[in-house]
């Protein structure tokens, strides 16, 4: 069993690390303001380039957000998501629905990331355990 060190736990997003994967775990509280998504997001990645992500694993994990494609945010959001993804060793993002892994592979496509997505946790882990 994975033994977790909390770097955060804000409203948004929890960060922990164990000794060769940090987990980001969305929760489900929703952005009040488009502001808000970039200040949180702008929060994360400094949080991200804090630790050495090519000799980390990155389990990131959405099942909890709620699923949000509007424009404004797809607009907001996408600056910044490369800069969430860049550099990791290995990447897993765990999703809950077949219509979120179809937008969170276009989004990583678009990117030019390279990332696995699960809809199974225990799937998420054993792809970032893979060398």
């Amino acid at each position: 069993m994975e033994k977790w060190q909390t770097i955060a736990d804000e409203r948004h997003f929890n960060i922990a690390r164990s000794d060769d994967v940090i987990r980001v775990v969305r929760s489900s509280q929703p952005f009040d303001t488009l502001r808000e998504i970039l200040e949180v997001h702008r929060a994360l990645v400094a949080r991200l380039d804090a630790v050495d992500r090519a000799a980390l694993g990155l389990l990131y994990d959405l099942r909890d957000a709620q699923g949000r494609n509007d424009p404004a945010f797809e607009s907001a959001i996408a600056p910044i998501r490369p800069r969430i993804w860049a550099e990791w060793g290995r990447i897993s993002v765990l999703v809950r629905t077949a219509i979120g892994a179809m937008q969170i592979r276009r989004h990583l496509a678009e990117d030019g990331i390279r990332a696995s997505v699960f809809t199974d946790d225990a799937e998420a882990a054993a792809h970032l355990q893979r060398s």
